[in-house]
């Protein structure tokens, strides 16, 4: 793959994870709840809540920053790409509850579905964490200058 598509989902997936990551530091209630909505993580002992709340913003931040340093990259990309698949994969269990309870069709589901950024329409959505996991994925990726031809 070409150095400036690799550059640029670096670019990409690093900037992305700071600007939904950083805002979150400031309100881990906020994201607590939004946690505590999905009902994957028990609400007994609280301590799993509070953990992914106050946890997952640094590691969105953590990684983020290392994804466009260039520091731990490699583990930070594929890292955050596993945390989307399990966010995305939640965000599409609770679109299908809502379209089951609200009789309404995928393109008309709209949430909060905990991001950072209030109601957001889910297909838009999909699209955003999609592209995101594929920049993830793709600052694993060595980036190498080709290699030149030996000239006698």
């Amino acid at each position: 793959m070409r150095l400036p598509v690799l550059l640029a989902a670096r670019l990409y997936a690093g900037l992305m994870l700071l600007i939904y990551g950083i805002p979150k530091l400031r309100e881990p209630a906020d994201l607590l709840k939004s946690v505590n909505t999905y009902g994957i993580l028990p609400n007994d002992p609280p301590l799993y809540l509070n953990l992914a709340a106050v946890g997952l913003p640094w590691l969105e931040v953590i990684t983020g920053a290392a994804i466009l340093t260039g520091v731990l990259r490699r583990g930070a990309g594929f890292l955050s790409a596993v945390v989307l698949v399990v966010f995305t994969s939640a965000i599409l269990m609770r679109t299908f509850a809502v379209m089951s309870a609200d009789q309404i069709g995928f393109s008309e589901v709209a949430f909060d579905c905990g991001c950072g950024s209030g109601v957001v329409i889910i297909w838009q959505k999909m699209i955003f964490n999609g592209s995101l996991i594929v920049a993830c994925l793709l600052a694993c990726m060595q980036l190498r200058k080709p290699i030149q031809p030996l000239q006698s």
